[in-house]
């Protein structure tokens, strides 16, 4: 065996041909490289050659002479017939694409069927014009990712992080090294010693796989895994091919909005009037700017509940004051904001409950909000969740003094009341009036 492989290798040298095409003879099972190193070349037979793209999906060049006796080349990716010459003579050179498929290999057939001319000739050669570059597509719609566009977070119901395939061609063979990092910066304001004061948090994450050249990586199944929920921002994709050429694709991950039907029947698992808090908050149900991004409200306010970053804040990412996924998931920012509305809750019962126990003998029940018809116990919920700034100070015996939307004098046996500075009360008893609400 071993001498008549020398002898193949031989040939090929003497005719200027690469050795390996001693181990190479364009069938199926072992396909020509199509890096332009070799020609085929026939006559008035039918001749079928493969030739191997390395990767399922890329650009190639075939570049043919026919001489002066007319031949013609058909040219398949799988079952698919990507381009045919007819009948021609003379030089020519065509560039196309193909995949994304199951197979690297593309077919050349020449003089398919056989030509009647029996003196004819001809030779092409077939090169791979990919260059390594890498293809992304998001398989929740089917679209293609290029360099500067953008992969969607979807509106859906529940909404879906992008569905990322990447795949990256070129005429070599091994392993591909792959990395998306994902950056965004959460900037507002939050109050210090009775100060505003300016923040900014980084949310960034890092994912790494290998795959071998051609082989997708399956970077939707690691996004919608990830730990720290759903997250978007600026996006590199970098592809490091088996001769340490690095290409990368710069994109953006952004979100687009749910159906407002969506929101408000999800939200009804949270108090009867949480789709008049959505209301008051992001005016609509929106997640998202028109651009994408999450919606933000100062001085800290985010998405479609406009929630807030937890208090006191951490002096350093990762312990985030606000979840990524409650800023790029519109189903995680309701479920924070009911998680909160119920917290709220809890507070304004211990108010009402320690203000009844500090005045046993003189304690009447409180009123419903003035210009309302939300008890006492909503009211004081509802205004806790927006800040209860501009509402009355409280002071209960043996208790720093606190503030309240309801003020009970023991002398008088009267409950006082005030709304807070942004009139929030009187903001959610209009959107539940609108929305035509009721416990």
């Amino acid at each position: 065996m071993r001498t008549t492989l020398l002898s193949l290798m031989a040939v090929c040298l003497l005719a200027g041909l690469p050795t390996r095409c001693a181990a190479q003879d364009g069938s199926a099972g072992s396909p020509y490289p199509a890096d332009g190193s070799f020609s085929a070349n026939g006559g008035p037979d039918e001749d079928v050659k493969y030739w191997d793209m390395h990767g399922n999906q890329g650009s190639f060049t075939v570049t043919w002479n026919m001489y002066q006796i007319p031949d013609t080349m058909d040219v398949y990716y799988g079952g698919t017939l990507l381009y045919s010459t007819g009948l021609i003579s003379g030089t020519g050179q065509t560039t196309l694409s193909f995949g994304p498929g199951q197979s690297s290999l593309v077919r050349v057939v020449m003089n398919q069927g056989g030509n009647t001319d029996p003196g004819t000739l001809w030779t092409y050669t077939v090169r791979f014009t990919g260059n390594g570059d890498i293809q992304l597509t998001d398989s929740n719609d089917g679209s293609t990712i290029a360099d500067g566009d953008t992969a969607w977070i979807t509106g859906d119901y529940p909404p879906l992080m992008p569905a990322l395939l990447a795949t990256v061609s070129a005429s070599q063979s091994g392993l591909v090294a792959w990395q998306l990092e994902v950056s965004w910066t959460r900037a507002g304001s939050h109050t210090v010693n009775k100060k505003s004061v300016a923040f900014s948090e980084n949310y960034d994450e890092t994912f790494n796989g290998t795959t071998e050249l051609g082989v997708a990586w399956d970077i939707g199944s690691l996004l919608a895994g990830n730990p720290g929920g759903f997250f978007g921002g600026n996006a590199r994709l970098q592809a490091i091919l088996p001769d340490g050429t690095v290409r990368t694709l710069d994109f953006t991950i952004l979100g687009d909005n749910p159906y407002p039907s969506d929101v408000l029947d999800y939200a009804a698992t949270g108090p009867w009037f949480m789709p008049a808090i959505i209301a008051a908050e992001s005016g609509t149900t929106v997640q998202f700017d028109n651009s994408g991004y999450p919606l933000f409200g100062p001085p800290d306010g985010w998405g479609v509940c406009q929630v807030e970053g937890q208090e006191p804040r951490p002096a350093l990412p990762p312990n985030h004051s606000l979840a990524s996924g409650v800023i790029w998931n519109w189903e995680n920012n309701v479920d924070a904001a009911i998680a909160l509305l119920r917290s709220k809750r809890g507070t304004a019962l211990s108010y009402f409950n320690a203000v009844a126990a500090a005045y046993p003998a003189k304690y009447v029940a409180p009123p419903t909000f003035p210009g309302t018809q939300l008890s006492a116990l909503d009211a004081t919920t509802i205004c806790l969740y927006n800040g209860a700034a501009g509402t009355l100070s409280v002071t209960l015996p043996g208790k720093r003094p606190k503030r309240f939307p309801y003020l009970f004098d023991p002398n008088t046996q009267t409950w006082y009341t005030q709304d807070n500075s942004h009139d929030y009360i009187a903001t959610v008893w209009a959107k539940i009036q609108q929305l035509n609400l009721a416990p």
